[in-house]
């Protein structure tokens, strides 16, 4: 997804903070896609209240999510969040939107 708002946007930049069995699959697919420079990845200790206050937006592309307390955090912070339909619908502070599969991006930005 963050190849294609590439496109569109061209100073975007990603902060991806931790990670799991992937890690190295999703360093490839950086370096495949040529978004080295576009790309940051970070420990899941990282300063999170800092690194939301300087983001625009808000990406949560959880498989499954119990309790979101980091999406809560940055709805407070203000973010902008789009989050994965797996996420509960109780989470949603009035700044979310969901991207379905097969929605355009584009439609979501624009609900916000």
């Amino acid at each position: 997804m963050f190849y294609h708002t590439k496109k569109l946007l061209d100073d975007a930049q990603l902060t991806m903070i931790g990670f799991g069995k992937d890690e190295e699959k999703i360093e490839k697919k950086i370096i495949k896609l040529g978004l080295e420079e576009n790309v940051q990845m970070l420990p899941s200790d990282s300063d999170i209240p800092k690194l939301l206050s300087e983001s625009d937006y808000f990406i949560f592309p959880s498989n499954y999510e119990g309790s979101p307390i980091v999406l809560i955090e940055a709805q407070a912070m203000g973010v902008k969040c789009f989050v994965s339909t797996n996420v509960p619908q109780e989470a949603n502070m009035g700044v979310f939107g969901f991207k379905k599969r097969g929605q355009s991006l584009g439609r979501v930005y624009f609900k916000l």
